[in-house]
């Protein structure tokens, strides 16, 4: 499954600029190869200084997409069905897309039906159990209370950060970020810097 999830995200990974398509950052990582490392400088010819320089922007640009996609996820790519009339983080299946369905489409609903799925979008879908958003609340109070500037800021790819302290894997702590900024009053979620969101209490 996190294999899967993975996959759909590079998948639909976007922006790619006409220079930098996905393609030919694949084939630049495949070419340059263990060759164009530090550790085998000497492998690699002063004649070919162009096409490492090449590489190293486009690896720059491919670096500054995955933070930009990654930071989105919570607030663009997790849709919230409810299950039942509470509206506690447990009440709702998440379902995760990495291709928006249509624009302004709504990402609390009722159903899941009139979202019509093409050939090659996936979905994910995740729950949430009462216990772990409980002590995942409990942990974010901490971090924001003893926070200097009344904040919590959360890197998105560190995902052994988020396993030992949140206890929970990323793509599901996106799933519960995604529920506080559209449902929750008592937390705010906004976009940071990087692949981080941060955090504030209402």
């Amino acid at each position: 499954e996190k294999n899967t999830y993975f996959l759909d995200f590079i998948k639909h990974l976007e922006p790619w600029s006409e220079s930098f398509s996905k393609d030919f950052i694949w084939q630049s990582f495949k070419d340059g190869g263990i060759d164009s490392s530090h550790q085998k400088g000497y492998k690699y010819h002063s004649s070919d200084k162009a096409d490492y320089r090449q590489q190293i922007r486009a690896f720059a640009f491919l670096i500054k997409a995955l933070n930009r996609q990654v930071r989105e996820i919570p607030f663009k790519n997790v849709y919230l069905v409810c299950s039942g009339p509470k509206n506690a983080p447990d009440e709702y299946l998440y379902k995760t897309m990495f291709k928006v369905p249509a624009k302004n489409f709504l990402n609390i609903r009722e159903n899941f039906e009139d979202i019509k799925i093409k050939d090659g979008i996936h979905h994910h879908e995740h729950v949430l159990k009462d216990a772990q958003c409980d002590l995942l609340k409990e942990k974010l109070k901490i971090r924001i209370d003893g926070s200097q500037f009344s904040h919590c800021v959360i890197n998105l790819l560190d995902g052994q950060e988020i396993r030992s302290y949140y206890g929970l894997e990323p793509h599901l702590l996106c799933c519960y970020l995604s529920y506080l900024h559209h449902v929750s009053e008592d937390f705010e979620v906004k976009r940071w810097y990087g692949s981080s969101v941060a955090i504030t209490r209402n």
